[in-house]
């Protein structure tokens, strides 16, 4: 099981194998920028340890930690006030989760005004725009 982020890059997926033995979940979570900027002091209390590559999509493997979280998120959606009540704290757990993880430097770059993950973000905003006219 494996943990996809892009970072505001729009993707898209072709499943090509999967079977009621060996399924295929694909879940999607909207990142906000905010968000991850309130929590990289807490995960990273001793400041962000400097990212050694680049890129605007990173694939780790989920441990089982985000995959519980992500089934519990899950749940939450057969209860109304689960959703309500619930779901943006399990959302949480997991954008703490993610930011743990041997990906998390990547992620963290989201929440910061000028990185060069929010210039690929506003360049691409731009792109959409131009070509949605």
């Amino acid at each position: 099981m494996y943990a996809h982020v892009s970072c505001a890059l729009p993707i898209a997926f072709q499943i090509t194998q999967a079977s009621s033995l060996e399924p295929f979940l694909g879940v999607g979570l909207t990142l906000n920028p905010e968000k991850i900027a309130e929590f990289v002091p807490k995960v990273y209390p001793r400041g962000l340890p400097s990212a050694k590559a680049q890129s605007v999509d990173y694939m780790a493997d989920a441990d089982a930690g985000i995959i519980n979280a992500v089934a519990r998120l899950m749940e939450c959606q057969d209860n109304i006030d689960d959703t309500e009540l619930l779901a943006p704290i399990v959302k949480d757990e997991i954008l703490m989760r993610l930011l743990r993880s041997p990906i998390g430097v990547h992620i963290a770059e989201m929440g910061f005004v000028d990185s060069s993950v929010q210039h690929i973000t506003k360049a691409t905003g731009c792109v959409i725009i131009f070509l949605s006219r």
